[in-house]
């Protein structure tokens, strides 16, 4: 779970919402689906469990992992908010409503 915020002067707002990394990828898709002919900005690839075994990192590093993970989901999140068209997008404003339940917006 990802706890992340945008700001940016374009939106004059602060957005606060706690998002899974999946939420995170049916956005993007949901951005991709919407606008095929823009560049919509990438989000950092997840590793599996597999990675995890195969590995065997520490704590530590696994907590870098994650921190640098989280850095790079608000970097996509304010290249999104900064975007002239995705800006204003209707999906991408209920994405980082706090209270709206990503399920429920997916599916409508």
């Amino acid at each position: 779970m990802f706890h992340s915020t945008a700001s940016t002067h374009s939106l004059s707002q602060n957005f606060e919402a706690r998002r899974r990394y999946s939420e995170f990828e049916s956005l993007r898709n949901s951005l991709v689906k919407l606008y095929p002919t823009l560049i919509i900005p990438p989000i950092p690839s997840k590793q599996t469990i597999g990675d995890y075994a195969v590995k065997q990192t520490k704590a530590k590093e696994d907590a870098a992992m994650i921190s640098r993970r989280k850095r790079m989901l608000q970097t996509f999140l304010n290249r999104v908010a900064k975007h002239p068209i995705l800006s204003h997008e209707v999906v991408f404003h209920k994405f980082l409503d706090g209270n709206a339940s990503w399920v429920r917006i997916f599916i409508n």
